[in-house]
């Protein structure tokens, strides 16, 4: 058996149709020392059942029964609770391949990386995996020192894509990096969490496979109209911006994440009955970060300029933002 425990965090809310796939990938790894922790967050429908069944038949599985606490408040429950020497999250509408886990392990024993990752696959609800066995000595790693994950985790040129760094739930996290650090209760938990982890972090490394298959379900926030989520994401920005505050150079990183997170949903906000809560928001925002913002000396001037006047002069960002679908258009039809 292997010698380090994995706990696997499972948090559950009316996900019946999927819970089955999720959690028959978990107890199916080919890495068998886990301790799968399932917390139905006061799920209405079937998945309470169907999270004990699955305990009376294997003992790795532990279920934890709780009032409704959202996502955030389910998985502090299973940092509270959990016995491993690491700690992984799985969403449970999404599934991993068979030997996902025992990758992320062998990546840390083979490494000096204080957390492992591999790539995730946005798939639809229909998906059924066809990879089947690979050969783990073929897997490509890459490895990143903490410059680089900040960089990437704020939206700046990294060898890593934004959503690899952004999420929970393709990282092995050792215990001492989640042990009593909880999620806080925001919108984009994850980005706000890992800029935490990532500030104690010196490096990670990738598997470059895609073995965590991430279910973008048509109910998700990406199909809907703006909404009050979207708005909140400033303020989960502002509060990683007051985390990172105290290293200058990640100052500089959050500060150009900000602005451009300020002048995308301004955009996104016009017309909308939301516009005029926006204006004000991002105004507040930016009273409180520009004394910052010009003081920073490891943002470029030619950045701040730029991100400057396309804040005071929206219409400039509008026109780039046309500019670019236009050239997308052009090229699918002339593809």
């Amino acid at each position: 058996m292997e010698k380090d425990l994995i706990s696997v965090v499972v948090p559950i809310y009316k996900v019946e149709q999927y819970l089955h796939r999720c959690v028959d990938s978990i107890i199916n790894q080919t890495y068998r020392n886990l301790e799968v922790i399932l917390v139905d967050d006061g799920s209405p429908d079937h998945c309470g059942a169907i999270c004990d069944e699955y305990a009376s038949r294997d003992t790795r599985i532990k279920v934890i029964h709780q009032a409704n606490k959202g996502l955030s408040g389910a998985r502090n429950t299973g940092i509270d609770f959990f016995h491993g020497d690491y700690l992984l999250f799985i969403d449970s509408d999404d599934f991993i391949e068979p030997q996902m886990i025992e990758l992320l392990h062998r990546m840390l024993e083979r490494s000096d990386a204080t957390l492992s990752m591999v790539l995730p696959l946005q798939v639809d609800e229909s998906y059924s995996s066809t990879k089947g066995s690979i050969d783990l000595e073929s897997v490509t790693t890459l490895e990143l020192g903490q410059d680089e994950l900040m960089r990437g985790l704020l939206g700046l040129p990294s060898r890593l894509d934004i959503t690899t760094l952004h999420v929970a739930w393709n990282k092995l996290y050792p215990r001492k990096l989640v042990e009593g650090n909880h999620f806080a209760q925001v919108s984009n938990e994850d980005l706000e969490y890992n800029s935490r982890i990532f500030l104690r972090t010196e490096k990670v490394v990738c598997g470059m496979a895609r073995m965590y298959n991430y279910i973008q379900r048509s109910t998700s926030i990406i199909h809907e109209s703006f909404n009050e989520k979207q708005i909140k994401k400033l303020k989960t920005v502002h509060t990683i911006y007051q985390n990172l505050k105290s290293n200058k150079t990640f100052e500089a990183y959050c500060l150009d994440y900000l602005y451009k997170a300020m002048l995308n949903i301004r955009h996104k906000s016009q017309g909308t009955p939301y516009e005029t809560r926006v204006k004000t928001e991002c105004k507040q925002l930016k009273d409180a970060t520009i004394k910052a913002f010009l003081n920073n000396k490891t943002l470029p001037f030619y950045r701040k300029a730029g991100l400057l006047s396309l804040y005071y002069m929206p219409f400039l960002y509008r026109f780039i933002i046309w500019g670019g679908e236009t050239v997308t258009k052009y090229r699918k039809s002339h593809a």
